[in-house]
């Protein structure tokens, strides 16, 4: 009998900690029977631990949709004993697509566990919204298709994401209720406020030495509003400028002005209209998690139409004048030496679209 322990996600509830421990403790798992699944699908190792490249994405906004590459139940296919993978991308798909999915892995494991975390919405949209500055071609920015990054508009179709309650019954009603596993990603109940740590407890995978990931890692930490606007305007006039800059280490830069902490956060007042769209489907989503926290539910009707409207400008302007001069400071302190590694990335990039276009 092969077992397989799927992790689906979701997006920013502590994914890339769960991911990056899994790597760590790669040996101890083996010694337990585990394997951990992380071949890309150019067949290579993914050194951050999921298999995200299988997943393809189309579409922008209300058209966007994900598939699966089927070349992913070749490489299964190919293991032996059990297997875990984890793959936050495989929490876009819909029920068909679960459908499916389940009729390709029966043929492969005998035994098949799916463990889902879930963040409030009102903080999953806003901290999931703003990953979608952070590259140019993630299926958030694709799937929010965003206004700009200081005055996000609901969007009904953000329900299709955004109800745990439907995501949970479509995975349920797949491969059945005892093997799915919804759980709240909220610090103060998970097993030593630790993603990694509640995963492997969740689950009966008794890893010697799996305190150590207790430690607090940044993997993957939000960006700031500096950060989203800066991003967003390299994007939106040529998004190989955001790479030719050097990707992470030019975002992660722009923190060197700012002090970490955003005072009257425009978006703030965007979150307790979220909640409110997701209530009733809250209170269902206790099936799943009996001990949700009660602040999920707000006693009050949704609005039909969320819209931070410009009650913000005066502080949207300063926050946009702020990034500015972060922008100016990053190209001012750079070296020669950085200076020139971001022309020669330019010039390559041109020289690859230009070969493409042949």
């Amino acid at each position: 009998m092969r077992k397989l322990i799927l992790h689906i996600g979701l997006h920013k509830t502590g994914t890339s900690a769960i991911q990056k421990h899994l790597i760590s403790v790669e040996d101890k798992l083996s010694e337990m029977g585990w394997s951990l699944f992380r071949i890309r699908k150019d067949g290579s190792l993914s050194n951050v631990g999921n298999i995200n490249t299988w997943v393809d994405f189309t579409g922008l906004g209300d058209e966007f949709s994900a598939s699966i590459d089927d070349g992913m139940y070749d490489a299964l296919a190919s293991t032996q004993g059990n297997i875990i993978a984890s793959c936050e991308e495989l929490s876009w798909l819909n029920p068909n697509q679960i459908l499916d999915m389940k009729t390709r892995l029966v043929e492969i494991f005998t035994d098949i566990k799916i463990i889902c975390y879930v963040r409030r919405q009102d903080e999953h949209f806003i901290s999931h919204y703003k990953q979608g500055f952070r590259y140019p071609h993630s299926s958030a920015r694709m799937f929010y298709s965003f206004t700009n990054p200081l005055n996000p508009l609901w969007e009904n179709y953000y329900r299709k994401y955004l109800d745990y309650f439907a995501k949970a019954e479509a995975w349920a009603s797949v491969f059945g209720e005892s093997n799915v596993i919804f759980k709240e990603f909220n610090r103060e109940k998970l097993h030593d406020r630790n993603s990694a740590l509640d995963f492997l407890k969740t689950l009966k995978l008794n890893v010697e030495g799996s305190h150590q990931s207790n430690k607090k890692s940044g993997v993957n930490e939000a960006l700031s509003l500096h950060q989203c606007i800066v991003n967003d305007a390299i994007f939106e006039a040529r998004s190989e400028l955001w790479y030719e800059l050097g990707g992470q280490s030019f975002s992660k830069s722009l923190l060197w002005n700012n002090e970490g902490s955003e005072t009257n956060n425009p978006l703030e007042g965007f979150k307790i209209e979220i909640i409110k769209q997701f209530s009733q489907s809250n209170i269902n989503l206790k099936k799943y998690i009996p001990d949700l926290s009660d602040d999920w539910v707000v006693d009050s009707e949704p609005e039909a139409h969320v819209d931070m409207g410009p009650k913000n400008t005066e502080k949207n302007i300063e926050l946009y004048r702020e990034s500015l001069v972060l922008l100016i400071t990053y190209f001012d302190e750079l070296s020669l030496y950085q200076f020139l590694k971001f022309k020669i990335r330019k010039f390559k990039n041109r020289y690859i679209a230009e070969i493409r276009k042949r």
